[in-house]
């Protein structure tokens, strides 16, 4: 049995500042080349967005309201994604631009009513750029949200033998889909022409969270005040980074080798030069993912339920001995000197900031003076 043809549904662009309180909101993400806007075309029965390669196609996000849907009314909107590997801008850019959009529409007290996040079937191994875009994926959605979300294979009917493509599909349930199949999310398939239509898919979905829940990412930018940089999904870009900085100086150092013995052709050369200028551009957003020592610091008294920093508010007294403290940080140690406070001097509630650090951070203080100081704190 195949799909009957899809009808064609109008959509209009809609910014992310203009939803409504009774919106249902879909995102679809995943790597460039996974097949989002096939789906969204296969949903509106249009054939406007989807490309025939692996080249990106979504160069923004970008949110359509379906127009007279027999269900929902004008009330749906899809919205598109760039991958993290765009071929035409960088993962910073396209994180940058993901969350502008999400935690605009947070502020708007709107969230997303599910997430569909696409995988090609036909990758025979979860590779770099797949596997990037996984881990990216899990740390902007975080746990809770992971029951909102469906994680669609496509390309079925591409696969040469289907009894390999559902060994992959196992592969990924089994080691790399686990940790957010445990936390709710479920697992479907896109077919072109198949046995189940994407609205199908959409229609489970709505019926088991028409209200959404905030993404981990908008959460700890809204809700937080945290800095893109300072994020979950910020930091694992930081690492990212890192890591391939780490890999290409490791490919100049080879080619320089190879200069040095001898070699020393017209193509080893432009490959260094080309090698030398991604290198250059990942130092700088490298250096801009950065997050100061001052700023990890204060970010480390911030309350979030979500990922249990804190379990609550509490009251208690705490006695220490000081004058000095340190802490290691980037293989650097920053030593912090305080007053000789008397004995038995009580404050509430309103702490400095360094008070509260040397009490969090004590497993590395270095207690030296024989005054007391007793601090009734909140944690």
């Amino acid at each position: 049995m195949t799909n009957k043809p899809s009808q064609t549904y109008q959509t209009t662009p809609v910014k992310a500042g203009n939803l409504k309180s009774d919106d249902i909101v879909f995102a679809l993400m995943g790597p460039t080349g996974s097949g989002k806007s096939q789906i969204i075309d296969s949903l509106t029965g249009q054939k406007t967005r989807a490309g025939t390669s692996l080249k990106s196609v979504t160069d923004e996000v970008s949110a359509h309201r379906v127009i007279g849907h027999e269900t929902y009314g004008n009330k749906l909107v899809l919205v598109d994604t760039p991958g993290f590997d765009d071929t035409h801008k960088s993962d910073k850019t396209i994180l940058k631009m993901i969350s502008q959009w999400m935690t605009q529409t947070y502020k708007h007290h709107k969230t997303l009513t599910g997430i569909l996040y696409i995988h090609r079937i036909t990758d025979v191994r979860m590779s770099g750029t797949p596997h990037r875009n996984l881990r990216m994926f899990g740390e902007l959605c975080g746990n809770k949200s992971a029951m909102n979300v469906v994680l669609l294979t496509t390309m079925w009917d591409k696969v040469r033998s289907i009894t390999e493509a559902e060994k992959r599909e196992e592969s990924l349930k089994e080691r790399y889909w686990n940790a957010i199949i445990h936390h709710g999310a479920t697992v479907d398939r896109f077919y072109k022409n198949g046995p189940k239509s994407p609205w199908e898919t959409i229609n489970e979905m709505v019926q088991r969270h028409e209200k959404g829940q905030a993404l981990l990412l908008q959460e700890e930018m809204v809700d937080i005040g945290k800095r893109l940089n300072e994020t979950n999904a910020g930091k694992a870009l930081y690492r990212d980074l890192q890591g391939l900085l780490e890999k290409q100086n490791k490919t100049i150092k080879s080619l320089e080798d190879q200069a040095k013995g001898g070699r020393t052709d017209a193509d080893v050369q432009a490959e260094m030069e080309a090698l030398r200028a991604e290198v250059d551009r990942i130092m700088t957003e490298f250096e801009s993912m950065k997050i100061p020592l001052g700023r990890k610091i204060a970010l480390f008294f911030k309350k979030k339920r979500d990922i249990g920093f804190y379990s609550g508010w509490r009251s208690l007294d705490v006695n220490f001995r000081l004058v000095s403290a340190s802490l290691m940080s980037n293989s650097t140690c920053f030593t912090i000197y305080t007053l000789c406070w008397p004995s038995c001097l009580r404050l509430d509630t309103e702490f400095s900031f360094f008070r509260c650090f040397v009490l969090l951070f004590n497993n590395t203080a270095q207690m030296t003076h024989d005054h007391a100081l007793t601090c009734r704190i909140r944690i």
